[in-house]
């Protein structure tokens, strides 16, 4: 290429793209003092940590997992409402193993939801990492409450895989036919990726890690469902 050439065509590129800047809208657009550009706040006194949100299928209730509890917001008051909250906290015996293990008891040995996903109609589905131990539980819609055992005790599983120990670790959950797929770290260290399929009647699947073509420090940022033909497998 020709001493020159690089910035005359960066600079051609430059002034096509602001050329097509300037014909690009907003998809959705309000004009001042417009009622439907109202923002609502909401906080609710000792619940830090609101990082994760899952919204209704009707679109009236916002599902908040904070740090210790999951709250059920009614986003079509003004102002936006408590619904119901679960406080979930982990068990004395949990936070005691965290701190063994050299975690902060004043900022890690806590369980931060980051796992909240709709089953079905009846059922949401969440994950916390309970002070370093992933636990997962299943939430009544209608009575918001965790699903108990027979003893009336929340009839909780194991998590690992699923949610990630570490709070500061990204991870990404959805529910597709039922099914949960997961990207998240696999162990206490955070240098174990893995991808898994679970919940539903079909086998667990999940990376090898053996095959290590997950890079030890990888980030999960989302998740899609890109449907594929009926009937193929997913």
């Amino acid at each position: 290429m020709k001493p020159g050439r690089l910035p005359w065509l960066l600079g051609c590129f430059l002034i096509a793209a602001a050329a097509v800047g300037s014909k690009v809208v907003p998809r959705m657009t309000f004009q001042r003092g417009d009622p439907g550009r109202e923002i609502g706040a909401f906080s609710q006194e000792g619940i830090l940590n609101y990082d994760t949100f899952l919204l209704s299928a009707d679109g009236e209730t916002l599902y908040v997992g904070g740090r210790d509890a999951i709250l059920a917001l009614n986003i079509t008051s003004s102002p936006i409402s408590l619904k119901g909250k679960i406080p979930w906290s982990p068990s004395p015996s949990k936070r005691r193993e965290c701190v063994f293990k050299k975690k902060s008891n004043e900022t890690e040995c806590f369980n931060f939801i980051r796992i909240l996903v709709q089953l079905n109609e009846t059922h949401l589905y969440t994950c916390g990492t309970c002070a370093f131990s992933p636990t997962c539980a299943f939430i009544d819609v209608e009575n918001f409450t965790l699903v108990t055992d027979a003893k009336g005790e929340p009839l909780l599983q194991e998590g690992k895989g699923l949610c990630p120990f570490d709070p500061r670790h990204q991870n990404t959950a959805l529910i597709v036919g039922g099914e949960l797929y997961t990207g998240t770290m696999n162990n206490f260290q955070g240098n174990e990726p893995v991808i898994s399929r679970t919940l539903g009647s079909r086998t667990i699947l999940k990376t090898d890690s053996f095959l290590s073509w997950l890079h030890d420090d990888a980030a999960f940022v989302a998740s899609f469902n890109v449907p594929g033909p009926p009937g193929e497998e997913k």
